[in-house]
């Protein structure tokens, strides 16, 4: 008759039987239920557990960052920010400078518009006051039979002299062009008090030169020289103000 020994050990899931016959030999004999249980943990570390959305997206994330991560790459993205940095800043400069020179030149357009209309303006009013002068003498004794014994009374001249002094005066007048003066200003300057000036002092001039009175021509100068003054004025104080060192 067989007997028999039974070890436990941990739970009631793991023992071991030892089964002793007559001839004192014995076999070893393992609960089933361990043997189970052993398997199935020899099994799950053979096989990895079946991963999930999740654990596979945090095991890419966390490969990505350990490349993000890498001295190359922090250093390469480094190097990148960077250049585009450096790129960015000569642009920006680059752009401040071309609006710099950009002002710069019309500041010098304005400056060489000024000095030009100031210097002709006054010698194309003195030039038109002048032969008005002239002109309304001749057309007021062309028919006087003695005409060629009369004297301009400004400089003494006789008659055939005074009209071709009339003639120099009249080409003078008409080669500064003072209807490109006028368009000059207008066009240079951004100032509507100088553009309203310059179109008012053309319409003055012109209202001088169609005068048929000395009283009228000497009128009409005394208000040309005072919006002239204005004009000036106006036009200097846009000069300084518009570009600064």
């Amino acid at each position: 008759m067989a007997s028999y020994v039974q070890l436990r050990y941990g739970d009631s899931n793991h023992n071991i039987r030892i089964n002793i016959n007559r001839s004192g030999t014995g076999r070893l004999l393992l609960n089933s239920r361990a043997l189970e249980i052993e398997r199935m943990g020899a099994n799950e570390q053979k096989k990895p557990q079946n991963e999930t959305l999740c654990d596979r997206k945090r095991k890419k994330d966390n490969s990505l960052w350990r490349v993000l991560n890498s001295p190359f790459v922090v250093t390469a993205l480094a190097g990148l920010v960077l250049m585009v940095l450096t790129v960015h800043l000569q642009n920006k400069a680059a752009r401040i400078e071309q609006e710099r020179a950009r002002i710069f030149q019309k500041w010098e357009q304005k400056r060489t518009a000024f000095a030009s209309f100031s210097k002709n303006f006054g010698k194309s009013a003195k030039y038109a006051i002048e032969y008005k002068y002239r002109e309304i003498w001749i057309v007021k004794h062309r028919k006087d039979e003695n005409r060629e014994d009369l004297v301009f009374e400004d400089d003494l001249k006789s008659y055939k002299d005074t009209v071709q002094r009339y003639h120099e005066l009249l080409a003078e007048y008409c080669e500064i062009n003072s209807d490109t003066l006028y368009a000059m200003v207008s066009s240079i300057f951004d100032s509507e008090e100088v553009v309203t000036k310059a179109r008012d002092l053309y319409e003055r001039m012109n209202r001088l030169t169609a005068a048929n009175s000395v009283e009228d021509v000497h009128t009409e100068y005394k208000i040309a020289d005072k919006e002239y003054k204005e004009i000036i004025e106006l036009m200097a104080r846009e000069i300084k103000g518009y570009y600064k060192e």
